[in-house]
């Protein structure tokens, strides 16, 4: 039996048209005829596809430079890297006042208490 890459389904398809036309031979020409027929007919609105779809124009993209992008990318890499440094500082700092902070507002301190209360230490 000839293989084909058709879905299951078509191939039993195939095997029901045999299977009628060992039944009813006389069919067989015009069955042949019609079958021709549509297939051609496929054929033709497929050719009038594609060229439909090559007729269709896409917009053209701007062409992008590898070398442009990567020099963007530098970019705000160093951009990211300038701020996470200045993050890292700006925590160390913030560290190191509530360090001050707490160091001004334990109970031998000067400040009074109602400020110690403010500040909620």
């Amino acid at each position: 039996m000839y293989h084909t890459s058709l879905p299951l389904h078509a191939e039993f398809d195939i095997v029901r048209l045999k299977l009628h036309l060992e039944e009813h031979p006389e069919q067989a020409q015009q069955i042949a005829i019609d079958q021709f027929t549509y297939h051609l007919e496929v054929l033709e609105e497929n050719h009038k596809l594609e060229q439909k779809l090559q007729s269709i124009s896409l917009p053209s993209l701007p062409q992008l430079n590898n070398i442009k992008l990567q020099n963007e990318y530098n970019d705000l890499l160093e951009q990211y890297t300038k701020l996470l440094n200045s993050y890292g500082r700006v925590t160390q700092e913030n560290q190191k006042l509530r360090e001050t902070i707490e160091y001004r507002t334990n109970e031998q301190s000067p400040i009074p208490s109602f400020l110690r209360k403010l500040l909620n230490l």
